[in-house]
Order: C-alpha cells, then structure tokens, then sequence
C-alpha cells in the first residue's frame, strides 16, 4: 500500500514537469509596427522552448494535436 502512494506522488510531481506544450495567452500585436497594437492574437498551445528542432509542432512529420482541421 504504501508503494502504490509513494508511486502515485511521484507521478503526481513528475508528469506536469514532462508537459511538452506551452499556453499562450491571447494577446495584441502590432502588425504593420506603426506603433499601434491594432491585431487580436488568440490564445494558442505551442511546444516548450528548448534547443530542439524535431520535437516542435511544426517539424516535418509532427503534428499539434490541439490544432482545429
């Protein structure tokens, strides 16, 4: 009993830490940069950021699984 707790507090701890996306809030961009905030960017889930290329959404054969089709 108390090594399914202690297995179940590590997983606990640890799966959060594994998260491979990113939330990104929704936010206002200047878009033409004349200074004015004038495009609305929705919220968005992005990959974490690291020196990897090829665990990224975008690399080829990689796909967000969040994204609308």
């Amino acid at each position: 009993m108390k090594k399914a707790i202690i297995i179940a507090l590590l997983l606990l701890f640890i799966t959060p830490s594994l998260s491979h996306a990113v939330r990104v809030k929704g936010h206002w961009k200047d878009t033409n940069h004349d200074g004015l905030k004038d495009t609305w960017i929705e919220p968005y889930e992005r990959t974490s950021p690291n020196k990897s290329r090829i665990d990224n959404y975008n690399y080829p054969g990689n796909y967000n699984p969040n994204q609308n089709k």
